[in-house]
């Protein structure tokens, strides 16, 4: 929900990171985090900062990141929140984009996440209800942010899978012999 692209009038808050998920490719064990698994959280105050310095930690240990528009939107957001809280970029990764990788080497009917998922016999992102559940998690429901972890759980693990699916066709993948 980015201001340019629907001409809000007014920001009452900046952007901020409510939940992120991460895996290790072909390893058993996601973590996921939202805001509400911090200690201090309070229903109703979006305080991100915690969230992030654990991702900036994820992302300067990583040697490759995966996502889907993964380049043009979850890197951006992350980097602004980065600056917001004053760290250094995360130490140098290679990015994969699977939605790049839809768009250049393949012609699907669509390219996101969930149509690809169906598609390729591979899975279905969860519902997630929309705005709802974002606005059920600010207000401190506490089964609104189970469902936001399982939601960014299954998300992960559906593009662990479209990812290896599509390997195979990447013209420039990088090279994990030698990381």
């Amino acid at each position: 929900w980015g201001a340019s692209e629907q001409n809000a009038l007014k920001i009452l808050e900046p952007t901020k990171i409510i939940a992120c998920a991460w895996k290790t490719l072909g390893e058993n064990d996601a973590v996921v985090k939202t805001l509400a698994d911090y200690k201090g959280y309070k229903p109703g105050v979006v305080d991100d900062e915690k969230l992030v310095r654990d991702v900036w930690k994820v992302l300067d240990r990583s040697d490759v990141v995966l996502g889907h528009n993964l380049d043009r939107f979850d890197i951006r957001k992350l980097n602004t929140r980065f600056a917001v809280y004053n760290l250094d970029a995360p130490s140098y990764y290679k990015t994969i984009d699977t939605l790049k990788v839809a768009k250049k080497m393949f012609a699907f009917d669509k390219n996101n996440l969930d149509y690809l998922g169906d598609l390729l016999q591979e899975g279905r992102k969860i519902d997630n209800g929309g705005f709802k559940l974002w606005s059920e998690c600010m207000k401190g429901d506490r089964a609104s942010w189970k469902k936001m972890a399982e939601y960014n759980l299954q998300d992960i693990l559906l593009l662990e899978r479209i990812y290896l699916r599509l390997r195979k066709h990447m013209d420039n993948h990088v090279n994990l012999n030698v990381i």
